[in-house]
């Protein structure tokens, strides 16, 4: 299986690089297009645009709230 090197590039106006980072997080968990640069080797590379879901978290696996119960 071939590597690739992705790349995502947002310019974020922010008080400091924890407060920028935290809001480019919180831009791809939104959702919405986000544009990546996908680079195999120096003479292969592609722009690839995603419209990225909402992020949803695992459902809670805690066997008392899934009906199941512990023996």
């Amino acid at each position: 299986m071939p590597f690739f090197l992705v790349n995502h590039t947002s310019l974020v106006e922010a008080d400091d690089e924890i407060a920028a980072a935290r809001r480019t997080l919180a831009r791809l968990r939104d959702g919405g297009k986000q544009t990546f640069t996908v680079k195999f080797d120096e003479e292969t590379v592609n722009q690839v645009v995603l419209q990225v879901a909402q992020a949803v978290p695992p459902p809670d696996s805690h066997p008392h709230r899934t009906g199941n119960r512990c023996q």
